[in-house]
C-alpha cells in the first residue's frame, strides 16, 4: 500500500478500491486499520449503497434510514452525540420493523384470499 499512497494515509475507500488483489485489500483493512471513525464511515457508505439499490429496485427507503446514516455520518465526524446517534438508529429500526411488519400482513393476506 505505501507503494500506491505514498503518504501512507487513504481512506478505507482507496483501500477497496486499490489495483491489488482482493485478499491483499481485506488485510490492509482488517490488520492495518485502527480509525474509528474510519471504520463508521465505511459502514455509512456500505448502507449508503444499499439504499440506493433498493431505490434503483423501485423500493423507496424510509426517510428515517436515509437520516440514521446522516447523523453517524456526523457522529464520526465528531458533530453529533451518542443520544443523537442512539436515537436516529433506533428511528431507523422502528422504520425497518414497521416495513417488516407491513410485508407480512401483505403476505397472511395472499395467503387468506388463496384459501
Amino acid at each position: 500500500m505505501r507503494a500506491l499512497i505514498p503518504s501512507g494515509q487513504c481512506t478505507v475507500r482507496e483501500i477497496i478500491d486499490a489495483p491489488i488483489p482482493w485478499m491483499d485489500r481485506l488485510w490492509v483493512l482488517v490488520r492495518v486499520i485502527d480509525d474509528d471513525r474510519m471504520w463508521r464511515e465505511y459502514a455509512c457508505d456500505c448502507a449508503d449503497r444499499a439504499l440506493i439499490r433498493e431505490r434503483n429496485a423501485g423500493r423507496e427507503p424510509d426517510a428515517r434510514s436515509w437520516r440514521a446514516i446522516e447523523v453517524a455520518r456526523a457522529y464520526a465526524r465528531g458533530e453529533a452525540s451518542e443520544e443523537e446517534l442512539s436515537a436516529a438508529c433506533a428511528a431507523a429500526r422502528d422504520a425497518e420493523y414497521e416495513w417488516q411488519r407491513a410485508r407480512l400482513i401483505e403476505m397472511m393476506e395472499v395467503r387468506s384470499a388463496k384459501i
